[in-house]
């Protein structure tokens, strides 16, 4: 396993609190990291070496891997491709268009809109929701989505196998932070 090396942008000066925000994390083969938000590009990183593929055995939504950092806030469309999708591909789901845009579904792993449960939408990767999570409709005016208070609550997922082989990979989902601290983990 390598090393990343570089800056992404901080979450108290990339994200506001109160506001949604759709982020997206490219992994592109050689190692180059780009990170975008509302489908605009924002910063680059690189890692020293990336695996062919990256099997996560504890993988929650909503807390650290390594400490009990708690997300607050709300998340929908959280999603998983096993290839890097293109900056046209992030303007389209940006704009909400996941159904207008058929290519989308290509190399999808792990597609979780929320839709009053933790079901993945690629019948892979089903999550549970622990503590007093709930997946509910908000008032936010935003479909469906998962509301976590930040004190304990988070989505458990089975182990998860992004079998890349070097070409590359993407996180994207929305995101609504109910405060910003430094400490709480997405995903």
């Amino acid at each position: 396993a390598g090393t990343a090396t570089g800056t992404l942008t901080s979450a108290n000066s990339f994200l506001i609190a109160g506001q949604w925000a759709f982020i997206v994390f490219r992994v592109l083969s050689g190692g180059r990291m780009e990170l975008y938000k509302d489908s605009l590009y924002q910063a680059t990183a690189t890692a020293s070496a990336l695996p062919p593929s990256l099997n996560r055995t504890i993988n929650y939504i909503g807390q650290s891997r390594a400490a009990a950092n708690f997300f607050g806030g709300d998340i929908r469309n959280f999603f998983i491709w096993n290839r890097v999708i293109t900056a046209e591909e992030i303007a389209f789901l940006y704009d909400d268009g996941f159904l207008k845009y058929t290519n989308l579904a290509d190399n999808l792993i792990m597609k979780l809109p929320f839709n009053g449960n933790t079901n993945d939408e690629t019948d892979r990767y089903n999550g549970t929701l622990t503590a007093d999570a709930s997946a509910s409709l908000s008032w936010h005016g935003y479909r469906y989505v998962l509301d976590l208070d930040g004190t304990g609550d988070y989505v458990d997922l089975p182990d998860i196998n992004i079998d890349w082989a070097g070409a590359g990979f993407t996180f994207s989902l929305w995101v609504y932070f109910d405060a910003l601290t430094t400490d709480r983990a997405i995903f």
